[in-house]
């Protein structure tokens, strides 16, 4: 969990062997699972603030870290919304690792006899599906969209092998039809959102003349 601990590792004579620089979308202060986001040793690590979240409704406890946030009808906000990037207290995440991405890709190529190593993992589209108000039209209404064919899962399949997800769901009860429709077009657009900024980056790469990337899962 949380930022590998040899960001900073180095050999016998001081030569740094791991990343020169890495780039954080969101607060490194805090822990995950229990585990500290970011060793105390680590100093080669960005952090720039960024939207990573749905909020939370009106009359929670909390602020949301959006100021503006369109919630599905079936008041799901923890699982999707439309984020109106005009109204952010910061970029989304994924935008701040693309942005990191393209900075590093030109200063790659400002230096061409230079070998280089740029490494980029996109968020979405990881719970909670969330995408631009752009993106909102790309899909028909959650009316028109099939729920899946089989709502079950297999028969004999162990409980181990299943996971809630928090889609109003059980492992006896399906999620209801109509939810599952809006949820499958929440995931569909979070997944187009990811699908634009790899397209940002292949557009960066083509500009600059860089070979093309290895995909890594």
């Amino acid at each position: 969990p949380g930022l590998p601990p040899n960001f900073d590792a180095a050999d016998a004579s001081g030569r740094k062997l791991s990343w020169d620089t890495f780039v954080w979308g969101g607060d490194c202060s805090g822990n995950t699972n229990g585990w500290p986001l970011l060793q105390p040793h680590v100093t080669n690590v960005v952090c720039l603030p960024a939207v990573d979240s749905c909020g939370k409704k009106e009359g929670r406890d909390g602020e949301s870290e959006s100021e503006q946030i369109v919630y599905g009808a079936d008041g799901a906000a923890e699982l999707w919304c439309v984020q109106d990037e005009s109204k952010l207290k910061a970029p989304l995440v994924d935008h701040v690792t693309v942005d990191a991405t393209v900075a590093h890709l030109r200063a790659a190529a400002a230096r061409p006899a230079v070998p280089f190593f740029v490494a980029a993992g996109l968020k979405k589209p990881h719970l909670p599906f969330y995408y631009p108000t752009e993106l909102d039209a790309l899909y028909p209404p959650a009316s028109q969209i099939a729920p899946p064919r089989r709502r079950y899962p297999p028969q004999g399949m162990p409980l181990a092998a299943w996971h809630e997800g928090h889609f109003n769901n059980t492992f006896v009860t399906p999620t209801p039809p109509s939810q599952a429709s809006v949820f499958r077009r929440a995931y569909y657009s979070a997944v187009s959102f990811t699908d634009r900024n790899v397209g940002v980056l292949l557009d960066e790469l083509s500009a600059l003349r860089l070979p093309p990337p290895t995909p890594l899962g």
